[in-house]
């Protein structure tokens, strides 16, 4: 009885049976738990690589890869009652397609045609887009602007204050090397323009603005997948930020209450997608880790409301995947 006792114990401490202990688990470190996640009424069609965007407090979904037909989808959200609408479709499908908004009018910025995705084979099929097109929101129509200078798909768009549209980075006609571009429109004059280049070229991240600045997070074809870069436009330059601190790419990115938030993403040294939400803080210059996504998702959209970010649709698994998933995260 004493012997069993003895083995017993040896095995609680993690004896092996020739005298050698096995070292100790490393120890776990909690991940942060600030703010909470919310379910919200699914994305009535499941999609990754979609886009998002909030104009007066509606969100606006377009576009996207899902495991059918489909891609000309367009849903606005109503927040106030949890409910999707479906409005006017695009004039083309689309995706890798971001969407910018401006008094009264949703802007869909070039992008990737799903016609060229007849088996998914997206380095097989590649054809990206230099259309532009507009969505008045008063007669829930949509029509074909002037055209971007070239092609681009997996880039970024953003609307400033003034009504300008910034266009970052992306894909051109061939997949490899990503751009480095930094084009402008201007609706009012109905013309584009060059600006100063991205200082890091690169495709699939995010970008946000946020009191007059621009700034841009993670992807592919950079450095390192951590890039965080920001451009002043009263200045025009661009200043090299504290790099994001998980490298991926496929993120999305959104200005909240004074900060950066860089959500999800996948990496091609990972075998899953991320869960990781970070932001940043413009006045500290540092980097926080917020409560994860209740699971990883890339190549999903992010919008803001006064009180909460959205998170839509998107793939859990990396490469083609798709979601529904529709959470708020709150402060």
């Amino acid at each position: 009885m004493a012997a069993l006792a003895v083995a017993a114990l040896a095995v609680a401490a993690g004896c092996t049976g020739d005298g050698r202990t096995d070292p100790p688990a490393p120890p776990t470190t909690p991940r942060p738990q600030i703010g909470s996640w919310h379910p919200l009424a699914e994305l009535p069609q499941a999609r990754s690589e979609l886009s998002a965007v909030t104009l007066a407090g509606q969100i606006y979904v377009a576009g996207g890869l899902a495991r059918g037909p489909g891609g000309e989808e367009f849903y606005r959200y109503d927040p106030a009652t949890d409910r999707w609408t479906e409005l006017a479709p695009l004039p083309e499908a689309r995706h890798h397609a971001p969407l910018a908004a401006y008094d009264g009018t949703v802007y869909l910025v070039g992008g990737v045609a799903n016609r060229a995705f007849p088996n998914q084979a997206f380095l097989g099929s590649f054809s990206t887009t230099e259309t532009l097109f507009a969505y008045d929101v008063a007669s829930d129509t949509w029509r074909e602007g002037t055209p971007m200078p070239r092609p681009v798909g997996a880039h970024a768009a953003i609307a400033t204050e003034e009504g300008m549209i910034h266009v970052l980075g992306g894909i051109g006609d061939t997949p490899i090397p990503a751009l480095d571009q930094h084009l402008v429109f201007d609706p009012r004059a109905d013309r584009w323009t060059e600006s100063p280049p991205l200082p890091t070229a690169r495709e699939h991240f995010g970008a946000a603005y946020l009191d007059g600045v621009i700034y841009t997070a993670s992807g592919r074809l950079g450095d390192r997948g951590t890039e965080f870069e920001a451009y002043d436009i009263e200045t025009g330059a661009w200043t090299v930020l504290p790099d994001v601190p998980t490298a991926r790419s496929g993120v999305a990115v959104v200005a909240f209450q004074g900060q950066i938030y860089v959500f999800g993403g996948e990496s091609l040294n990972s075998p899953d997608t991320f869960d990781q939400a970070e932001r940043y803080d413009p006045g500290s210059g540092t980097w926080q880790e917020v409560t994860p996504m209740p699971a990883g998702r890339h190549g999903l959209a992010g919008a803001a409301l006064a009180d909460r970010i959205v998170l839509v649709g998107g793939g859990p698994d990396p490469g083609f995947s798709y979601s529904a998933d529709t959470r708020a995260w709150r402060p």
